[in-house]
């Protein structure tokens, strides 16, 4: 039974009022240099330029930018997506020799989260269906998403949290360690325009 007396820690409450909510990718990787993240998507990180956010629904963008041991990238395109159907996965590419995270939601809405080791697809699930998780390890954070009252098996009743987004987000903090405050990713990062023609 999911422990429901759990709160969330409120660290990822800001994502409830950005446009980023809407739809995005947040990609993490222990240790790795920005231009690695840059590559792993397929663009020359020598283009990228300090730029704060700004909403421009015509510019697609990866954000670039290093929080403690944590490398991260914001992909408002989706552009990790399209690599990954053509057999590009950031996150895969990203993991070799480290961990990575990949956790990306659409308006749909969509919602998916992978955690990678060295080019190995450890766990992955949709925050919807948490109790159906494939991977190498598929429990490897299941003491984690107890104690912030996700469903983890199919035939428990609970309701599991009222955001599964923000949820999710909680487990990447308590398991790993991740954080992403609003002036970090709404601030000057290292940021490369994707070409039209991609």
């Amino acid at each position: 039974m999911a422990n429901a007396d759990v709160q969330a820690s409120g660290e990822w409450d800001w994502l409830e009022e950005s446009p980023l909510r809407i739809g995005c990718a947040l990609i993490f990787a222990r240790d790795v240099a920005q231009d690695r993240v840059f590559g792993a998507f397929d663009v020359d990180p020598t283009s990228a330029h300090m730029e704060d956010w700004e909403f421009d629904p015509e510019d697609r963008r990866i954000r670039v930018g290093r929080l403690g041991t944590w490398t991260f990238a914001i992909d408002e395109s989706m552009e990790s997506l399209h690599l990954a159907i053509r057999g590009r996965n950031v996150g895969a590419r990203l993991s070799a020799g480290t961990e990575a995270v990949v956790i990306e939601w659409t308006a749909k809405p969509t919602k998916a989260f992978e955690y990678w080791a060295d080019g190995t697809l450890v766990t992955r699930f949709e925050p919807y269906r948490v109790c159906d998780r494939d991977g190498s390890e598929p429990d490897r954070f299941l003491d984690e998403m107890r104690l912030l009252g996700m469903v983890t098996e199919a035939d428990d009743e609970a309701e599991g949290p009222d955001n599964v987004l923000i949820a999710t987000l909680d487990l990447m903090t308590l398991a790993l360690g991740i954080h992403l405050p609003e002036a970090t990713a709404m601030g000057p990062l290292a940021t490369v325009s994707l070409a039209a023609d991609r």
